[in-house]
């Protein structure tokens, strides 16, 4: 098995016929346009599409602006992206949240009115405004609302946002229903105003239509972090300015908290407590108490300073982390439901240290399966790479990720999202001149290959690894597939379709070295061309199949 070798091959070398698609090599354009486009995001509208928003300067003035894209890699809107809001006076600081369904929520900073109000708009799957043409108001309150944060939880979407209103910052929420209607005070429910500045909220639900709110605060001399908990109507279920987090000497600075999946949560900040820059972690239950290590748990305890991590929920109560070392190196680590942190003291390596690196985006592709995007100066530019890692720690792809985009320019922040079918859709910025920024999108299919060419044949990356024969093949009812393995691996092998759907799997246990017999059956397949994938031991043979009916 020659695990670590790579060949490009064009399906036309062992099909007939060619397969045309729309992700081109190195990325489909979402905007193109003659101005800066920044601060892009991604969310689901529907089973097959996805809404991309960003900031936009074309017209002069910072704008709102959309696009849509299905799982084919069709661009549903108009070219170079729709309006969401141009109002006078300039947009930003645009934040999303699906529905679910075939909508999605987004809501920004507006300065019509001179000083920062958040507004808001509902789009559907076809691009069309839900809320009236530049948006609905939020809040319009006296002095400047900051930057929002949008969360939906199946009855209505959250938002939150840091206020200057009474002179300092301070925590503000509003609920809105599915129709755009304020459920809350007109202005905004007050989640903290003491006196001290609060800024940078974060929101999550706590499973029963209610939410809770982190926040960092400076009332005690020190960056700190603090959290509350807010009933559906509105109501502080704890201390009236919030519950401090972690009572630590050290300034706090809060990155991300997530779901626990069983009504709580789980809070990242990073302290120098150790005299590095460290990564923690911690768990609370609904009533507000800590259920990890006094402290919180510390991701790494290497001797060197962390920066820029991320984190997701990893669906079993615990999470995901992943963040630079001061030495280049990109690590992550998973931290259980106990607390117990997984894969070592220092992490596992997802990319070395031989460049640096800037921002990563991290998603949940399938259940037991975590894919890493990040930008990365490889070579004279930067560029977009990616490595996927599953529960046990055991990376997916190539040591130190798979190209996603190497084009002449730089490619930057990247975000993702998972594309319902075990793979992921890219975003980033790539800058020919930095007074002007296009927007690219790429879908990472689940064994690690990318992009499909439009104007040309599908190409894909793969390794070798089993020596795979198939027959009969056009195939009617079943086809006998054949296998070696030159070592001991787990087997695997799935059948998807041309547009990388999955349509089914069999997990074949340990083999030994050795050649290998099963019969596939394929009698409920529509005709039409398949593709068969074995794994085993991180390497992967592709076949295309042929059902005739």
């Amino acid at each position: 098995m020659k695990s670590m070798l790579h060949i490009l091959a064009a399906l036309s070398v062992f099909c007939c016929g060619t397969i045309f698609a729309s992700w081109p090599v190195n990325g489909l354009p979402i905007c193109t346009a003659d101005s800066q486009q920044m601060f892009q995001n991604i969310v689901k509208v529907g089973s097959e599409r996805f809404l991309i928003t960003w900031s936009d300067k074309r017209t002069g003035s910072w704008d709102i602006y959309g696009q849509i894209v299905d799982t084919a890699g069709s661009v549903i809107g108009v070219n170079n992206g729709f309006v969401i809001c141009d109002a006078s006076g300039g947009q930003m600081g645009s934040t999303t949240a699906s529905m679910g369904s075939d909508k999605a929520f987004v809501a920004w900073c507006d300065y019509r009115n001179g000083n920062a109000d958040i507004f808001c708009q509902m789009i559907d799957d076809a691009g069309n405004m839900l809320l009236g043409a530049n948006g609905s108001p939020v809040c319009v309150a006296a002095g400047n609302q900051n930057p929002p944060g949008v969360l939906y939880n199946g009855g209505g979407f959250l938002i939150a946002w840091f206020d200057s209103r009474n002179g300092n910052n301070d925590i503000y929420a509003q609920l809105l229903d599915t129709l755009g209607n304020r459920l809350w005070p007109d202005s905004g429910l007050i989640v903290c105003a003491h006196p001290s500045d609060q800024s940078s909220p974060k929101i999550v639900s706590d499973g029963n239509n209610g939410w809770y709110f982190f926040w960092t605060d400076d009332r005690s001399g020190i960056q700190d972090i603090y959290a509350q908990r807010v009933s559906g109507y509105g109501s502080l279920l704890w201390e009236a300015e919030g519950r401090l987090v972690c009572q630590t000497s050290f300034d706090k600075f809060l990155y991300d908290a997530v779901t626990d999946n069983r009504n709580g949560f789980v809070c990242m900040w990073t302290e120098m407590r150790s005299y590095y820059n460290d990564v923690y972690a911690q768990r609370y239950d609904s009533l507000g108490n800590a259920l990890w290590q006094s402290g919180g748990v510390r991701a790494c305890t290497l001797e060197m300073d962390k920066y820029n991590p991320s984190m997701i929920s990893d669906g079993c109560q615990g999470v995901m982390i992943v963040f630079d070392l001061s030495d280049n190196d990109l690590m992550a680590q998973r931290v259980d439901s106990l607390g117990d942190i997984c894969w070592g003291s220092g992490g596992i390596l997802i990319a070395e240290n031989t460049n640096a690196k800037y921002q990563v985006s991290i998603c949940k592709s399938r259940s037991d399966r975590f894919t890493f995007v990040w930008d990365e100066m490889r070579n004279a530019t930067i560029d977009i790479y990616a490595q996927a890692i599953d529960m046990d720690g055991i990376l997916q792809w190539d040591v130190n990720g798979i190209p996603i985009c190497t084009a002449q320019y730089d490619q930057i922040v990247p975000v993702s999202i998972g594309d319902g079918y075990e793979g992921v859709i890219a975003v980033w910025r790539e800058t020919p001149v930095w007074t002007n920024n296009n927007l690219f999108a790429q879908r990472i299919f689940s064994d690690g290959h990318v992009g499909v060419c439009g104007d040309g044949p599908r190409v894909l990356t793969f390794r070798l690894g089993p020596d795979v024969k198939t027959f009969p093949n056009p195939a009617k009812k079943k086809l006998k597939v054949s296998y070696n393995l030159s070592r001991y691996g787990q087997v695997t092998s799935k059948i998807s379709n041309v547009i990388g759907q999955v349509i089914n799997g069999i997990d074949h246990g340990y083999r030994g070295q050795g050649k290998y017999e099963y019969d596939q059956n394929v009698e409920g397949l529509p005709s039409g061309i398949y593709y068969l994938t074995i794994t085993s031991d991180g390497s992967s043979t592709t076949k295309k199949l042929q059902v005739v009916r």
